[in-house]
């Protein structure tokens, strides 16, 4: 909704999951300014090809009713963004601009301008750092065009270990690319210090999430994985088949985990009930989801090399860009949180302060 009040749509498209038990439920949702009968059938195409649960159209048109009618028929439900809007729970509006704007910042994060207007301000980008770019776009095409758009499991399963075998220790081999010294440093010192490392850390942060998610959707559906030339994705499978409970809560934790709390948590208990407040789940459940990801991550032959780490007894997940930490101290003051225990606060949020500056420029 803009200033004067109107609801306008944005551009995107929406694939969303609902994780329980015995089943998963899917929702596909194409927002369309100027909507034709022309577009309505376009996306029934893509529904039937990606078989979500739900299909939904937010859209504006002259032709509105009549696009309406005809969707009904095909298992679409349109709705106009007043519509949409009014559906919203007044306590979520909140949580729905949190999740506006990290997807702003991975937006920006991976954007050539915000790279160049950081490294090179001034000038073009050096011949390095213009190749080490090129490497993460690439590895941002595939996985835009051989993962998300794949909707059979055992494929996609296929197609994740495949990019992280022949994408091995991405974010050092970005800094070699820029020949960035000192050369004998870990990944996250150069996602914390590069925006070029930052953007390929983004991109195996979310690959390494998006494995783990697939992992307990085989699980939850009882798929036999055995297909899956990986070793690494069978044994999780099955290790989150055994705690299935646990398991169907780890997509909507890490979801909420990452892009409103920035990937982190104090180890202390008000800490943690904020945080599970928010998710709708109980301590325990937290601790119980925490123990499950650190066991995944020592799996034998697991591909995604992952885990946590912890400093001044703040937990995070390793890839995690220090804009995503900022976020998550910006949201919990929003929230009339304490943030007071959070010894390196100030380093992040003047990484969110340079970063709003920087889009002024923009």
């Amino acid at each position: 909704m803009n200033n004067s009040g109107k609801v306008d749509v944005l551009e995107l498209d929406i694939y969303a999951k609902v994780f329980d038990s015995t089943s998963v439920n899917t929702t596909l949702v194409e927002c369309k300014r100027g909507c034709t009968f022309n577009d309505l059938f376009l996306f029934v195409g893509i529904s039937n090809l990606i078989n979500a649960n739900n299909n939904i159209m937010v859209a504006l048109s002259k032709q509105l009713e009549d696009i309406k009618i005809q969707a009904d028929k095909l298992n679409v439900t349109v709705l106009e963004p007043l519509e949409l809007y009014n559906k919203i729970n007044p306590n979520q509006e909140a949580i729905f601009s949190m999740f506006y704007l990290w997807n702003e910042i991975k937006y920006s994060i991976m954007s050539k301008d915000f790279i160049k207007l950081c490294l090179a301000p001034r000038n073009n980008l050096s011949r390095y750092q213009q190749n080490a770019y090129n490497e993460v776009r690439a590895y941002l095409s595939l996985i835009n065009g051989k993962v998300w758009r794949e909707p059979n499991l055992i494929l996609r399963a296929q197609s994740f270990t495949d990019l992280l075998t022949s994408h091995k220790d991405f974010v050092r081999k970005v800094a070699r690319i820029q020949k960035l010294s000192p050369a004998n440093k870990n990944s996250q010192y150069y996602i914390d210090s590069n925006e070029i490392c930052q953007a390929a850390g983004a991109l195996v942060l979310d690959i390494k999430l998006a494995y783990i998610v697939c992992a307990v959707e085989c699980a939850i559906l009882k798929i036999d994985t055995n297909d899956v030339k990986d070793i690494g994705f069978n044994n999780l499978v099955t290790k989150l088949a055994s705690k299935i409970e646990i398991a169907v809560l780890i997509p909507k934790f890490l979801q909420y985990f990452i892009n409103i709390f920035g990937g982190i948590y104090f180890n202390n208990l008000e800490d943690i009930k904020n945080i599970c407040n928010i998710i709708k789940i109980s301590p325990n459940q937290f601790n119980d989801i925490i123990l499950l990801l650190k066991e995944l991550f020592i799996l034998p032959e697991i591909m995604i090399q992952w885990g946590f780490e912890e400093d001044f007894l703040v937990t995070n997940l390793k890839y995690t860009p220090s804009l995503y930490k900022a976020i998550g101290i910006e949201n919990r003051q929003k929230m009339n949180f304490n943030i007071s225990m959070f010894v390196q606060k100030d380093v992040w949020q003047k990484k969110l302060e340079d970063w709003r500056l920087k889009n002024e420029v923009n």
